[in-house]
């Protein structure tokens, strides 16, 4: 079980970060944030729409790991369309 729990992990991880969801940058976005890891060097930005308490919409781009990339993208893919308070 542990074995298969891996693989499938290892698999979302790859599949998101050769394809990000969400990949780009929002033109006038409401909000933004960057995020920057000197021991490693990940530099993320993340822009978002928010209208009403409410994420209409969410954007990443940057430089990053797998790991770091993919992440980014389960994120924004899980918080879109969701109230602050949900997210």
């Amino acid at each position: 079980m542990h074995n298969e729990l891996s693989t499938l992990y290892q698999e979302l991880i790859l599949d998101h970060s050769l394809n990000p969801h969400n990949f780009g940058s929002i033109i006038k976005p409401s909000h933004f944030a960057l995020g920057y890891n000197p021991l490693c060097g990940d530099k993320i930005t993340i822009y978002m729409n928010i209208i009403f308490n409410k994420i209409i919409d969410i954007k990443f781009n940057g430089d990053g790991c797998a790991i770091s990339r993919a992440s980014a993208s389960m994120m924004t893919d899980y918080i879109k369309r969701k109230t602050l308070n949900e997210a």
